[in-house]
């Protein structure tokens, strides 16, 4: 039985639906579990959450599905480290700050924001520069200008959690699994400076994505109950994906390099503009390409008899084959004349008879036997 795919379209509009009577929150998990597992989902995402601000300002959705969209997008950035920097994006942040109407006029058709969507924003703003103040900056700022200009703030709400004395460790599984990934993110980085044969990389990729799927797994079921754990163990974890997935990307791009240099050539050195076939002895192995023309261990080919350069016959004086030349017509006008322009290098003439030649037309005198 085949599995049938659901676009990510439509999972966001289930999720923040009007119809729904409050804040679907296991559906907002959902997204929050697949922008952990495909990061490249992150980014759609905010493009749709873009869309609905627009369409709301247009009066094409109503409060309450504005209202779910910012629950959604508040959700994704405090349970998904990787969504975070999507929030970032200018057009969020200036549409964020149009529908909280943080400007002194409205640039949009509504007369005013409910007070609920208005909160919530504020309610963004403020927590998330205090929550993630080396990932989320940039709301801390946004935070401290609009105070300064006197916009009130809500209370600050307490970060959700609980007492870091009182908080579960890490299991322990977890814990020996990040020390495997230590060793593997420290033998990438081994491997790629001493490497000399691409299947070294690749069997080493294969076996630290195997340890990246476990990590991924583990990460989500720790965030899915972050509320046990102490936040600050959490987030250390989180920076540890983050880095450990960079690792694989560089190994990655390195494999994709050395598929198209093949590094198993072992090539001379070539100094002073020297002929790559110049033998040495101490040959470096260096990055080959056979479309750069470096062939190692190859001789240009030696061609005993090449076609079409066969040796002449033995000549007794007379030539086989008269010269052939080509008629060029210099004046038709006044004298019709022609003069003949030969064709071979060594035999020129000024003029020839024109008695048996017709104009603009080659020739060849018969054999002369």
């Amino acid at each position: 039985m085949s599995k049938k795919s659901v676009p990510l379209s439509e999972i966001v509009q289930q999720a923040v639906s009007d119809l729904n009577p409050s804040p679907p929150v296991q559906r907002f998990q959902v997204l929050a579990n697949l922008t952990l597992k495909v990061e490249a989902s992150c980014k759609p995402l905010r493009s749709q959450m873009i869309e609905k601000m627009k369409k709301y300002i247009d009066k094409n959705i109503s409060d309450k599905e504005m209202f779910y969209v910012f629950c959604l997008c508040d959700h994704l950035v405090v349970n998904s480290h990787t969504f975070r920097k999507q929030v970032l994006d200018i057009d969020f942040i200036m549409l964020l700050e149009t529908i909280g109407q943080f400007k002194n006029k409205p640039t949009f058709t509504r007369n005013r924001t409910p007070e609920n969507i208005v909160n919530k924003i504020k309610s963004m703003i403020q927590q998330w520069g205090n929550k993630f103040p080396n990932e989320l900056a940039e709301y801390d700022f946004l935070y401290e200008k609009y105070k300064q200009l006197g916009i009130k703030f809500p209370e600050m709400s307490p970060v959700k959690g609980v007492n870091p004395a009182n908080a579960e460790q890490l299991p322990q599984d977890i814990k020996k699994l990040i020390a495997t990934c230590k060793v593997k993110e420290k033998e990438i980085q081994d491997t790629i400076k001493s490497a000399t044969h691409v299947e070294e990389l690749i069997q080493l990729y294969r076996e630290v994505t195997d340890l990246n799927c476990q990590l991924v797994d583990s990460q989500t079921k720790i965030i899915q109950k972050r509320a046990l754990y102490d936040s600050e163990k959490v987030d250390k974890l989180n920076a540890f994906v983050d880095n450990y997935q960079s690792c694989l990307q560089l190994l990655a791009n390195q494999i994709n390099i050395n598929r198209t240099y093949h590094i198993t050539t072992t090539v001379p050195p070539v100094e002073h503009g020297a002929s790559p076939f110049v033998e040495s002895e101490n040959p470096k192995d260096i990055i080959a390409d056979r479309r750069i023309g470096i062939l190692p261990g190859e001789k240009a080919p030696v061609i005993k008899n090449p076609v079409g350069l066969l040796k002449p016959p033995p000549s007794n004086g007379i030539p086989l084959i008269s010269p052939v030349h080509r008629t060029v017509s210099m004046y038709e006008d006044e004298f019709n004349k022609q003069v003949i322009v030969s064709s071979d290098s060594y035999f020129s003439t000024d003029s020839l008879g024109t008695e048996n030649v017709n104009e603009d037309t080659d020739f060849e005198t018969p054999y002369l036997l």
